[in-house]
């Protein structure tokens, strides 16, 4: 065989070794879209929590595919550009989901049992954070409404759903089971804020769950 032969079949072979072989990366738990009571909202961007290298959940954010889609433009113009890197230049993009006027689904799929009241715990902290004394007596009486909503045990495996509506709207579903809770514009922005704001629970999570923004201009 020639040495021409030879080189031809060894980079064959590491080729067919490399498409072959296991990748590093977990399957990701969550579907690039998913249909909810009718609506087709995307994938805008998913991460882990982790506390000292110990991942509790995975969680994903999903938008309102018709409605952001239609509020995209205006985000570019802010960003400067429709590609990824402008559009996460800045805190523009979190901003969008913040105070956008559409329907918007974070979903938890947990990575081992974990008591509901933890997240409960680590939502009231960056509420706290984010309102401190300028919460009003009724917006502190609906953000005890839904935290409210976080009880009982999660397992490996379960999900837990957050979800609001662009009237303020806002329920929990926990384990399968759903859980409306109140109504409040204001406090909808502060559970997104607490997640995409700049004192976000997780700062891994506050780029993370933006990440495909992009997607939305395509």
């Amino acid at each position: 065989m020639s040495r021409i032969s030879c080189l031809v079949l060894a980079l064959f072979s590491l080729g067919a070794l490399g498409a072959a072989g296991p990748s590093d990366e977990p399957p990701s738990p969550f579907a690039p879209a998913r249909t909810v009571d009718g609506r087709n909202l995307v994938l805008l961007g998913s991460g882990a929590h982790k506390v000292d290298g110990t991942k509790d959940f995975d969680m994903a954010l999903y938008v309102d595919e018709t409605d952001a889609r239609r509020a995209f433009p205006a985000l570019a113009a802010r960003a400067g550009g429709r590609t990824r890197a402008k559009l996460l230049a800045s805190d523009h993009t979190q901003s969008f989901v913040v105070w956008g006027h559409f329907t918007k689904i974070a979903v938890m799929h947990f990575a081992r049992a974990f008591d509901a009241g933890g997240l409960r715990e680590l939502i009231k902290a960056a509420f706290d954070e984010e309102l401190g004394e300028r919460a009003t007596p009724e917006l502190k009486k609906s953000a005890e409404a839904f935290l409210a909503l976080f009880d009982g045990q999660l397992k490996e495996g379960d999900d837990l759903v957050m979800r609001t509506w662009e009237d303020g709207r806002i329920e929990v579903e926990l384990a399968g089971a759903r859980k409306p809770g109140p109504q409040s514009p204001k406090l909808a922005r502060t559970i997104w804020n607490a997640w995409l704001g700049q004192k976000p629970i997780s700062v891994e999570l506050r780029r993370a769950l933006v990440d495909r923004i992009d997607g939305l201009g395509r």
